[in-house]
């Protein structure tokens, strides 16, 4: 996985990404369905101790979107190691072009879906085109600039490197919240997203913060 992150390049703009997460084929959410359940954006959704999917055992997701149309998250306690990225744009070979030295940043399994996509979760001290603010204190950003800003001593203060991502459907979502062995929703807590704790601390922790049970 990690020799799938030293390349930036290919991700497609954050925007696009989020508005294309979503089955084919599933019908949109009636209005009373869509009230049903509150948006869980800028929360954190946590593994139920059962939940019967082995790829989000333990997981704690930052909700990035969750809306009529389906929602978004990443994982952000499944670290991966450190991941080596360029900050340059692929081909930026002009004789008076910036190159710069491949950073290091901490890496996190995002989610099992397009795990070649990447994303950073940073702190809120930064902002560039393309980022989304999603909690208080908490962003995420997938251009290119902000790599480079963090190579320029300019970007953000705290960050996670994630690859992959959670998506579920228009509905999806929901429908699993109706079961008992699913999802928890808690408060977003930056120190357990860039604290750089292992999965099964900031699973805890996170569990401990729920608001209420699903």
């Amino acid at each position: 996985m990690l020799a799938g992150m030293r390349s930036f390049h290919r991700i497609v703009l954050f925007l696009a990404i989020i508005l294309g997460v979503g089955a084919a084929g599933q019908p949109v959410l009636a209005a009373d369905d869509a009230r049903a359940t509150a948006s869980l954006k800028g929360k954190f959704l946590v593994a139920h101790p059962s939940l019967p999917d082995p790829r989000f055992a333990h997981a704690v997701i930052l909700m990035v979107r969750h809306d009529a149309t389906g929602a978004f998250g990443l994982i952000v306690n499944q670290p991966v190691g450190i991941a080596r990225v360029t900050p340059d744009e692929p081909g930026a070979k002009t004789e008076n072009a910036q190159h710069r030295e491949p950073i290091r940043l901490t890496a996190s399994f995002g989610g099992p879906v397009e795990q070649g996509k990447a994303f950073i979760i940073h702190s809120g001290d930064y902002k560039t085109e393309g980022t989304v603010e999603v909690a208080p204190h908490v962003a995420v950003t997938s251009s290119v600039q902000i790599l480079k800003d963090i190579a320029d001593g300019k970007g953000p203060k705290r960050t996670l490197y994630v690859v992959g991502y959670a998506g579920w459907g228009p509905g999806q979502l929901e429908d699993e919240m109706r079961r008992p062995d699913s999802w928890y929703e808690a408060p977003v807590d930056e120190a357990l997203i860039f604290g750089g704790e292992d999965t099964d601390a900031v699973w805890e922790k996170a569990m401990e913060m729920r608001l209420r049970g699903i």
